[in-house]
């Protein structure tokens, strides 16, 4: 497979990033014929005049951002005249960035990786936010620039809200932070091509699952790890590692809508840890059997409330371990799941069709096999359940299945579903004491999605699948908990 790589501002557009006019912007009206200018040469349309809307939205919902951006700084020159002066070293450094792209052809579950120093991926995203890159030639990306953010209509709030967050980026990284950036952001291409009768065969015992409390985010995942393998010390010592991998309820183009309308939990922590978006420039659309890993995205911004209610909440720091070479070793993997949103049918008698179950499976398993082994517990939840529309019982089983065949804990952040957190942890905790292995509970589902077409399901539904799967697992529909170390099969039963 040919590579093919990101190019550098043509050079026109480079031009106009070191010309007199850029050197003495101070003022978002002459930003905006900067970002014109710009615009111009990439669309060949000669006299466009781009309104950032979205920027002066920015400086009357967040006063202090005006000033942030246009006054002068200690050694010379302001906030948008570094980051312009950023935006052109991304020519000058000559490095190629090869697209992490997918290999039918490839049988590794590695498809490809990149690691990016993180003084260039400060230079990528100073061009996104000056508009200054021109997209790859297909259309399997997402966004490039941050175009509509700086356009956005005044109400879009949370529009305005993750534009400040990337200014708070820049500013802490071109400005306020003493220290140069040091290490890397790590970007892995996985994938899963497992059949039903490999998963059937999947011998490790059902993961132990933690949930947290409602209503906390994953940033809070390395202190819920912390506080878990302090009372049990066993966990990380099962899985090689005491760091969380982070799922990220991706779109299949990765980073969603971060740059263009999205507000919900790919977007914000896209926009809170700006490094991730790297991978928009790099990586196309994801397939069925394809996860992204992130490891080396800090987060540098807080915020408060969530879809249309999203907020720029501050700064944000905190002491995170590095790796040897000054990386921070916090770590996401993007998984997206079947949209079910606008199905006039997606009940669970839908979800629970096989083809579909393999497909979130093989794509949960693809996540959640960790770029790096120190990152050995899976930081999850309700994947798939909102906007998409899936069963929440049923994704969390799909994780769990896939998270046990990765031998790797589950810590699970069930946000506002009452009552999930603690059914995960009873039926993770019965699934061990009756011996269930990860191919026996899979055949659990399969046995449970046939009953349920012949109209034959044991049990009261509508006490949902976990209840359900007790009662196949248990006996009262033909299913194998496979190998070792189930203690006795179904039919010694």
């Amino acid at each position: 497979m040919e590579p093919v790589y990101l190019e550098p501002p043509v050079k026109e557009i480079w031009e106009v990033l070191k010309g007199e006019e850029a050197s003495k912007v101070k003022s978002a009206k002459e930003l905006g014929t900067v970002i014109s200018s710009i615009i111009a040469i990439k669309e060949g349309t000669p006299g466009v005049k781009v309104p950032l809307r979205g920027l002066e939205a920015m400086f009357r919902i967040y006063p202090d951002s005006e000033a942030t951006l246009f006054r002068p700084r200690r050694g010379g020159g302001n906030l948008v005249q570094r980051i312009m002066n950023a935006a052109t070293e991304f020519r000058a450094r000559k490095e190629c960035l090869r697209l992490l792209k997918p290999d039918p052809q490839c049988e590794s579950e590695v498809v490809c990786e990149r690691r990016i120093p993180r003084s260039l991926a400060a230079c990528l995203l100073a061009n996104m936010f000056m508009c200054s890159l021109v997209p790859p030639c297909d259309k399997d990306f997402n966004e490039v620039t941050m175009l509509s953010l700086l356009t956005a209509e005044p109400h879009l709030g949370q529009e305005i809200a993750k534009l400040r967050m990337f200014v708070n980026y820049f500013e802490r990284v071109f400005c306020l932070d003493e220290q140069p950036l040091r290490g890397e952001i790590r970007i892995t291409r996985m994938q899963s091509k497992m059949d039903t009768d490999s998963w059937v065969k999947a011998c490790a015992p059902v993961a132990k699952i933690r949930a947290v409390g409602l209503g906390i985010g994953f940033e809070d995942s390395l202190a819920q790890a912390a506080e878990w393998v302090a009372q049990d010390p066993s966990i990380a010592e099962q899985s090689g590692g005491d760091l969380c991998l982070e799922a990220d309820f991706a779109n299949m183009y990765i980073g969603g809508g971060v740059l263009s309308g999205g507000c919900v939990q790919e977007e914000i922590r896209f926009a809170i840890a700006p490094e991730n978006c790297l991978s928009c420039l790099l990586c196309p659309v994801m397939r069925d059997e394809e996860a992204v890993q992130i490891v080396g995205a800090q987060q540098f911004s807080e915020y408060k409330g969530y879809g249309f209610y999203l907020q720029y909440g501050g700064d944000h720091k905190s002491d995170l371990r590095a790796d040897t070479d000054g990386t921070t070793l916090v770590a996401i993997t993007a998984i997206d799941a079947i949209r079910g949103r606008g199905s006039k049918q997606w009940g669970l008698e839908q979800q629970l069709e096989e083809h579909k179950m393999l497909r979130e499976l093989n794509k949960a398993y693809a996540g959640f096999h960790p770029a790096d082994p120190r990152f050995g517990i899976i930081a999850t939840g309700n994947w798939g359940c909102g906007v998409f529309g899936g069963d929440h019982q049923l994704k969390a089983v799909l994780q769990l299945i896939a998270a046990s065949a990765r031998k790797r804990p589950v810590l699970y952040f069930p946000f506002d579903v009452r009552g999930l957190g603690r059914s995960l942890e009873d039926f993770s905790a019965w699934c061990a004491d009756e011996g269930v292995t990860a191919g026996g509970l899979w055949e659990g589902l399969r046995s449970v999605a046939k009953s349920l077409r012949a109209g034959c399901i044991p049990g009261d539904m509508d006490r949902g699948l976990l209840d359900i799967l007790k009662k196949v697992l248990a006996g009262s529909a033909p299913v194998s908990a496979v190998g070792p170390p189930a203690k006795r099969t179904v039919e010694e039963r």
